[in-house]
């Protein structure tokens, strides 16, 4: 058994010699790593701040340019409370605004340039007990009614000036004597 042993091992040996009688076929060399490439530091996410919604921005209302010399006011296109809109012959695009409470009101803001002004609103009331209401420029109120009854016809004009280009409060007050139809407000230059 041990000459068995003493032989493995001189094969073992005389393959370690083998190995060591010089240059033999060299395995290639691995290759050099890559250069590894720069990595750029991330950016920190910034810590969401309080994220505050944004306020709405009330619309730019730009100064009208009269056609004709008239800006025309639907007052079906104004802010209604307590009215509706109804169906009404005669009236403009064949609708108007009912004003059937005390509490009815319609709001419009326009922008006019500078100067000197008339409102002149359309409406139908059916006689002296319903007819009467306010128009109200800029804080300055005006009791009107029509001059007739069963169609649509102007109040009498406003006089009211615009000291400086920009946005007009026009509003519109149903009063005691409620239950007319209000149309439109023609705004024009004062004669």
């Amino acid at each position: 058994m041990r000459t068995i042993v003493l032989v493995i091992a001189g094969f073992g040996f005389a393959g370690l010699l083998a190995g060591c009688q010089g240059p033999g076929p060299t395995p290639a060399a691995p290759a050099a790593p890559a250069p590894a490439k720069p990595v750029a530091p991330k950016a920190e996410t910034p810590k969401p701040a309080e994220v505050k919604p944004a306020e709405p921005k009330p619309a730019e209302v730009k100064p009208a340019t009269p056609v004709g010399g008239e800006v025309v006011l639907e007052v079906k296109s104004f802010t209604l409370k307590d009215a509706e809109v109804k169906d009404l012959a005669g009236a403009s695009g064949g609708k108007a605004v009912l004003f059937g409470k005390e509490e009815a009101s319609a709001t419009k803001e326009v922008a006019l340039k500078a100067g000197k002004y008339e409102a002149v609103v359309y409406l139908q009331a059916a006689d002296g007990d319903h007819d009467a209401f306010y128009l109200v420029i800029n804080g300055e109120e005006n009791r009107l009614f029509p001059e007739d009854y069963g169609k649509v016809l102007p109040a009498k004009a406003v006089a009211f000036e615009v000291k400086a280009d920009g946005a007009v409060k026009v509003e519109l007050k149903a009063s005691e004597e409620t239950g007319m139809f209000l149309d439109r407000v023609v705004i024009r230059p004062a004669k």
